[in-house]
């Protein structure tokens, strides 16, 4: 009995030392048809620094789960679909992105990989892939010219991740919605030699409420991507994402 015995008083006196120097937060966001529930931990000591376990919940189901050290992302972090089916799984050192991120479809199934040992996405079996063959690039002279790339920019973050995204923060403008305006506004963004992105612009406008919310939705989203590659090298590229806002009935 001594060796169990022992086991309990050292799972208690870590659990005694991590309330020690953490406290449990719970942040409540969202409205009645989105209710969003944050679930983690900060540091006693400064109440700005996540360190712990970290739960995103949707209308009480999880939909992300990870762990912060110390104010950055660490281990491994997942995304869930409503039906709990895995969107995405990705790791993490210290804050840095590392290891092979993987990306699923709605049935849990792998469609994609990108690997940051190697720099490399693969596709599996009919996956979409990205059009290399379209795909705006700046070149070694500091030119932005269209051409065929080795590697077109990836995001690193599932369909699935995208949608969820939206659900929660696509609004369609009240005035918009008085007017009866629809239509497609296609947003573009710069993303460099390390897969940061900036430059957020209306390329393509449908009404100015749209383009606004257009604009906001996707600039506030957290948009990672591994950078495109041309000849070997990882170069700057130009990337598009389209909303599309339709009303549903008459108005």
């Amino acid at each position: 009995m001594r060796p169990y015995i022992l086991s309990v008083l050292l799972l208690a006196l870590t659990s005694t030392a991590f309330s020690q120097q953490r406290k449990k937060v719970t942040d409540m966001s969202g409205d009645k048809h989105h209710k969003i529930k944050e679930v983690y931990f900060v540091l006693r000591s400064d109440n700005t620094v996540r360190d712990g376990s970290y739960q995103q919940f949707r209308n009480d189901k999880l939909i992300v789960s990870g762990y912060y050290r110390n104010g950055q992302k660490d281990s491994v972090w997942e995304a869930y679909s409503n039906t709990q089916a895995i969107l995405s799984r990705k790791w993490y050192d210290h804050g840095r992105m590392t290891g092979k991120w993987e990306f699923f479809n709605g049935n849990g199934e792998t469609s994609y990989t990108y690997d940051f040992g190697t720099s490399k996405v693969t596709y599996l079996s009919g996956s979409p892939r990205s059009d290399t063959s379209t795909c705006f690039y700046r070149n070694d002279a500091g030119e932005w010219i269209r051409g065929r790339l080795d590697q077109a920019a990836v995001p690193l973050f599932s369909p699935g991740e995208w949608l969820s995204y939206l659900n929660d923060n696509f609004r369609y403008p009240d005035e918009a919605v008085d007017k009866n305006l629809q239509g497609k506004v296609i947003i573009s963004m710069i993303v460099d030699e390390n897969g940061q992105v900036s430059d957020y612009a209306v390329s393509t406008s449908a009404a100015p409420s749209l383009d606004k919310e257009a604009l906001r939705v996707v600039s506030s989203h957290e948009n990672i991507f591994a950078p495109a590659q041309k000849d070997g090298k990882k170069v700057r590229s130009i990337c598009f994402q389209p909303l599309i806002f339709k009303l549903e009935g008459d108005h």
